[in-house]
């Protein structure tokens, strides 16, 4: 004989949790690799107008890196919130019924 888990309903959302969250911070990625790309096509043509060719493409991707970072970062915690807030309703509604 054995006792089923005491989370045993809990379980399945939780290992759905993790799958959303997941795959927010993937696409996260995503959007600041796409942030990044665009900026240093960007700020390679606008630095390369103002300091010249040696410390343009520096300039550009030093400024195309932080960039992307901080995309990365503001998006993955803003699709995981949106993730959370969503399986958090779904939780929600199934216990009702």
């Amino acid at each position: 004989m054995t006792a089923a888990p005491v989370n045993a309903g809990t379980e399945r959302y939780d290992r759905a949790d993790r799958a959303e969250r997941v795959a927010a911070g993937v696409t996260g990625v995503g959007v600041g690799l796409l942030g990044f790309m665009i900026a240093w096509l960007v700020g390679a043509r606008v630095t390369e107008r103002i300091w010249g060719p040696p410390s343009s493409a520096v300039v550009a991707l030093a400024t195309s890196v932080v960039v992307g970072i901080v995309v990365t970062v503001v998006a993955s915690h803003r699709l995981r919130r949106r993730a959370l807030a969503e399986s958090q309703l779904a939780r929600e509604a199934t216990q009702r019924d």
